[in-house]
């Protein structure tokens, strides 16, 4: 499989050139998936992949890296991602082709990411346990906690409607 049967699979799936320097969401989404799926089945560099759409390697790292979260946490994401690799494999849609070869593929995606999310985990129990009662009391109180609060800040809390406003004019609260 070369870079531009890769582009070309995930143009006509998204119809849109993603070669086009835009961060509309649907055009990152199709850059990301690009590169992502071009690092999984070529042995190609990031610059090589990047020249075929006139991007840096750094962006291609950074799509590639940001696409393996989003295939598993995002619908569109995975959704795309399944049916191009679908018509590569099989030549077909994943609608289109049967179940038990939609579970090997989804196996895949997720075998890397629990592998890594498995080493991060033993990497940060091994760390720990190299630590006192005191640096981990510490690094709870000081670091864990505010960190914490930090990523539940950032979620969106459910806005409250107002009586006699209009949806444009509704707040979200972070």
């Amino acid at each position: 499989m070369t870079l531009k049967q890769i582009r070309t699979i995930i143009e006509q799936e998204t119809e849109i050139d993603i070669s086009i320097h835009c961060r509309r969401k649907e055009h990152v989404l199709a850059r990301a998936i690009y590169c992502l799926v071009a690092r999984e089945l070529t042995n190609k560099t990031f610059k090589t992949i990047g020249d075929e759409i006139g991007r840096q390697h750094a962006s291609i790292l950074h799509l590639a890296e940001n696409a393996k979260v989003f295939v598993k946490t995002e619908k569109d994401y995975k959704k795309l991602y399944l049916d191009v690799l679908s018509i590569i494999d099989f030549g077909a849609k994943e609608d289109e082709i049967p179940e038990e070869n939609i579970k090997v593929i989804e196996k895949i995606v997720y075998r890397d990411f629990n592998d890594n999310l498995r080493q991060c985990e033993k990497d940060v129990l091994k760390d720990l346990k190299m630590l006192n009662d005191t640096d981990i009391l510490d690094l709870h109180k000081t670091r864990l906690r505010p960190f914490i609060s930090m990523l539940k800040s950032k979620r969106v809390q459910q806005v409250k409607e107002v009586k006699g406003a209009t949806r444009r004019h509704s707040i979200q609260m972070y």
